[in-house]
């Protein structure tokens, strides 16, 4: 069954602990949870929060939510999704710029990016239903 962490706060913790990539941890290193999709689509709330420090943020940000989820994929071996939300009409080109840069940073280390959560949602949903046929086990139909 799908659970989702609702966790935008986190995107403003830049400190040691707590912050978005070790969130991503914890999640990954529980044996009930089998695979992550980190949505991002904080650009604009972050912008409006942080002002001109906007900048400096994602550059530290953006490491965390990437190493976060190269250790979830890695150590925790759990598929890992990404979904930055990509919207040509609503965008601004600063938030464009760093959608983007989001995408590029995470597909250089091999994850699956998407434009929409939807996306993520029903391609993960397509994986499970195909390891559950090929090890005859009944899995998430997809409608």
């Amino acid at each position: 069954m799908p659970n989702s962490l609702d966790a935008w706060p986190i995107f403003y913790n830049l400190s040691a602990q707590g912050n978005i990539g070790e969130i991503i941890k914890i999640g990954a290193n529980n044996p009930k949870i089998i695979s992550l999709i980190l949505h991002f689509d904080q650009f604009r709330y972050l912008r409006r929060a942080l002002g001109r420090e906007v900048e400096k943020h994602m550059k530290v940000l953006i490491p965390l939510m990437v190493a976060g989820c190269a250790w979830a994929r890695e150590k925790a071996k759990k598929a890992v999704f990404i979904s930055v939300s990509l919207d040509p009409f609503l965008e601004d080109e600063e938030e464009r710029y760093y959608n983007l840069f989001l995408k590029k940073e995470f597909s250089a280390k091999g994850f699956p990016v998407f434009a929409s959560l939807e996306e993520a949602i029903k391609t993960l949903a397509y994986l499970c239903q195909w390891v559950g046929k090929l090890h005859n086990h009944p899995a998430i139909t997809v409608n």
